[in-house]
C-alpha cells in the first residue's frame, strides 16, 4: 500500500538567483555555509602536512569580504609547536604565540583581527618539536560586510 504525503520542497536559490549570490556563493568560496554579517561561524579548518619552521602557510588567500576573526582550535598528531596566524604581515593579538600540543585548545582573538576584502591569513609555526606529522587549525569569524560580488 502505497501513502501519498504531502510535503514542501525549499526553494534552493540557483546561480542567477540574487539570494544565492548573495547568501551562498562568496561564502562557499571561503569557507563558510550561508554567512551573516555579526554572526560567528566556523570560518574552515585547515590541517598542515609535515610542518616546516618559519614557513608561512596560507589558509585564506584574497578573501572576498571582510570579517574579524574570532577565536582559533588548534592541535597537532603528537609533538609541539608554535603558531602564529597572520592577517597580511600582521599577527593576530593572543593568536600570535599559540602553543600547540595533542590536546585540543582554543584562544579567542583579542586585537588586529580585522581582515579586509583582498587579504590574506596566513599561519607559521615555529620550534617544533617531537614527531608533528601535522597541525590542524580551525578558525571561527563573523563577517563584516558584503565584500565583492561574485
Amino acid at each position: 500500500m502505497t501513502t501519498n504525503l504531502p510535503f514542501s520542497t525549499p526553494a534552493i536559490p540557483t546561480p542567477k538567483d540574487p539570494a544565492f549570490k548573495d547568501n551562498y556563493a562568496d561564502s562557499l568560496i571561503n569557507g563558510i555555509l550561508a554567512a551573516q554579517d555579526g554572526v560567528e561561524r566556523m570560518f574552515g579548518t585547515w590541517t598542515i602536512i609535515a610542518p616546516e619552521d618559519g614557513v608561512a602557510y596560507p589558509l585564506i588567500m584574497a578573501t572576498r569580504f571582510p570579517f574579524d576573526i574570532e577565536r582559533a582550535y588548534y592541535k597537532t598528531n603528537a609533538g609541539t609547536a608554535t603558531a602564529d596566524i597572520k592577517i597580511n604581515t600582521t599577527s593576530v593579538t593572543s593568536l600570535d604565540a599559540l602553543s600547540v600540543t595533542s590536546t585540543e585548545q582554543n584562544t579567542n582573538a583579542t586585537g588586529a583581527n580585522s581582515a579586509a576584502q583582498g587579504d590574506d591569513v596566513t599561519v607559521t609555526f615555529s620550534s617544533i618539536s617531537g614527531t608533528v606529522e601535522r597541525i590542524t587549525i580551525t578558525l571561527y569569524a563573523n563577517r563584516t560586510g558584503l565584500g565583492e560580488d561574485i
